[in-house]
């Protein structure tokens, strides 16, 4: 499976995952990605987004070759909108609803 990256760097080179910066993130809109079947963006990191579309949209990426859920970037318009939680607090819950939907 060839693996799918959205962003790029100035030069046009793929950015990995690993590589992403802020300021890649920031610049989504300038970037031109935009939500499709393998990028979906939310806005929240809230109890109902984890509640209802969570496992929802990690399934749905693991049925299509994987995918981006990229958090804290507006649905529709794909602005930079930022979330308040700590990255460690994604992968905890991630697990947590995967384990106990």
């Amino acid at each position: 499976m060839k693996e799918y990256l959205p962003f790029t760097d100035k030069d046009g080179n793929k950015i990995r995952l690993n590589d992403l910066t802020y300021s890649d993130i920031c610049n989504i809109r300038e970037q031109g990605i935009e939500e499709d079947y393998k990028i979906e963006f939310k806005s929240q990191w809230d109890e109902n987004f984890k509640k209802k579309h969570l496992c929802q949209t990690i399934a749905s990426f693991a049925n299509a070759e994987g995918g981006w859920l990229l958090v804290g970037i507006e649905d529709g318009t794909g602005n930079y909108v930022g979330i308040e939680k700590q990255r460690s607090d994604f992968s905890q819950t991630i697990v947590q609803n995967i384990m106990n939907p």
